[in-house]
This record gives structure tokens, C-alpha cells and sequence, in this order.
């Protein structure tokens, strides 16, 4: 996954290669580097935009998403 703070910033040629593209979590692991904390993300999928976008997503679709959330929580917490 490919973290970048903006897609005009970073240049369109750096998002070949990855299977995910987030722009949520760079201003975290820049706060995590400048301030010296080691930092982790952990991501949950929940759409590919350009297949199939987060608002076509089912119900059924909806529960397995919020399980895997679940899941992770006593993962993430013992890290």
C-alpha cells in the first residue's frame, strides 16, 4: 500500500505498482517519524474504487467489513 499525503504533491507516476493507494494515514507516520515513535498502520480494504466504490458495497458486505474490524481490535491492541 502506497501512503502519500496528495496525489498532485507525489507525482501520478508513483501509484504504479501497488495494490492500494491511501492518503489518510501519511500525516501520522510524518508526526510518528518527526517526534522519533515508531509507528504501524493496519488496514482494512473496503473498496477498490475504480471496480467496484465504497457506496455499492451490500449488507451482507457491511457486517464482513465491521467483523474484520472487530477482529483486529485485540490484535492491534497487543502490538
Amino acid at each position: 500500500i502506497l501512503t502519500v499525503g496528495s496525489l498532485l504533491a507525489e507525482g501520478i507516476k508513483h501509484i504504479k505498482g501497488f495494490d492500494g493507494l491511501d492518503m489518510e494515514s501519511s500525516a501520522f507516520f510524518a508526526a510518528a517519524e518527526r517526534s522519533g515513535i515508531a509507528a504501524v498502520g493496519i488496514y482494512v480494504i473496503s473498496d477498490q474504487p475504480s471496480i467496484k466504490p465504497f457506496y455499492t458495497i451490500t449488507k451482507k458486505e457491511q457486517a464482513a467489513i465491521a467483523a474484520s474490524i472487530r477482529d483486529l481490535i485485540p490484535i492491534v491492541t497487543t502490538l
